[in-house]
């Protein structure tokens, strides 16, 4: 049975509009305390999830959306709701979508309170992407992604003054010299290396055991993404490569990354890990792959234990994919299919 490209792969299924033209004050004190307007929450880098699930058949973790007005006992003032856009319902209502980040436990220990403690809690959000509505979790990266660059760019790079949220969170403005700031995204090239009928793929040494993925490294300035592809496969195993070609591409939030997903192939065999990013890196075929790919990374752990208990052989040829939200294990399906 042929695989097929997961659809959306993790974080990018946003389909809010971004509402360049109405992120004036006036515009969000208005949206803040319309009836249709929703709040993600965040406490050090975590997001406020629904823990008492009653539905049949659905996702596993629910985000919590809570309406800003009842947020008002926590005293967050108009500056630390980010804007994150519009959504249109199907009926064409319109949903004003916020997030912020409570700033110390007490606004934690309060929030807990007002919505239910025993109903809630702060889960770290590559934990939630396993099982969780790809829209949502797709806002959600989103938000925290614009949450951390405030949270890391509070003073101006040009003066060095602190600087004020401009455009409802979708910029930085610097009253003291005038300067604008907007929230960067670092472009990542990610590949799997191909050889005939063969992939590469890699494992650094921290990851769990059997754990492999495609290479990958930051595009560096100056640089094409083509350049940075076939630089990063030499400089990470000693393989040179040619004919990159672009695939996929996913919104990282962690912090806030471009993954772009490229092929490209090679006719070198001998692999050299660096030892520094990658501790070990083996040729993978599809059968290989295929086997691992049908594997819950929820049931990653209950794998490893029956691997314990195989002999050497089999121990040392096993493979565990990256779980289906990543781009990693995309781009590994992708060329499964492709070479069926």
């Amino acid at each position: 049975m042929p695989l097929s490209l997961t659809s959306p792969i993790g974080f990018s299924d946003n389909r809010l509009n971004f509402a360049e033209d109405s992120r004036s004050n006036i515009d969000v004190e208005g949206f803040l305390s319309a009836p249709h307007s929703y709040c993600l929450i965040f406490y050090q880098g975590n997001v406020l999830t629904q823990t008492n699930l009653q539905t049949q058949g659905a996702y596993t973790y629910a985000l919590c959306w809570v309406h800003p007005l009842k947020l008002s006992s926590l005293a967050l003032s108009t500056a630390k709701f980010i804007f994150l856009g519009i959504h249109t319902t199907k009926t064409g209502k319109h949903e004003h979508m916020f997030a912020c980040s409570l700033t110390d436990e007490q606004q934690m220990h309060s929030l807990c309170a007002l919505l239910g403690e025993q109903d809630h809690a702060f889960l770290n959000l590559r934990a939630i992407a396993l099982d969780c509505n790809p829209r949502d979790l797709s806002i959600c990266g989103q938000a925290a992604a614009l949450l951390d660059w405030h949270h890391n760019h509070a003073y101006c790079g040009s003066c060095g003054n602190l600087t004020a949220v401009a455009k409802a969170g979708f910029a930085r403005h610097c009253h003291a010299c005038g300067a604008d700031a907007f929230p960067r995204i670092n472009p990542v090239v990610i590949m799997l290396v191909i050889r005939d009928d063969k992939c590469l793929l890699g494992r650094q040494q921290q990851w769990p055991e059997h754990l492999f993925s495609a290479l990958a490294g930051f595009v560096s300035p100056g640089e094409t993404l083509e350049q940075a592809c076939m630089r990063e496969v030499k400089e990470e195993v000693s393989i040179t490569v040619n004919q990159p070609v672009y695939k996929i591409s996913q919104p990282w939030p962690f912090p806030s990354q471009l993954m772009i997903g490229m092929f490209c192939y090679t006719q070198d065999k001998e692999i050299i890990p660096d030892m520094k990013e990658i501790s070990e890196a083996r040729w993978f075929d599809k059968n290989q792959l295929l086997k691992s790919l049908q594997i819950n990374p929820a049931q990653h752990a209950l794998h490893m234990q029956k691997l314990a208990k195989e002999d050497e052989s089999v121990r040392k040829g096993a493979i565990l994919c990256p779980p289906a939200f990543t781009i990693a294990h995309q781009l590994i399906k992708l060329w499964v299919e492709e070479s069926a």
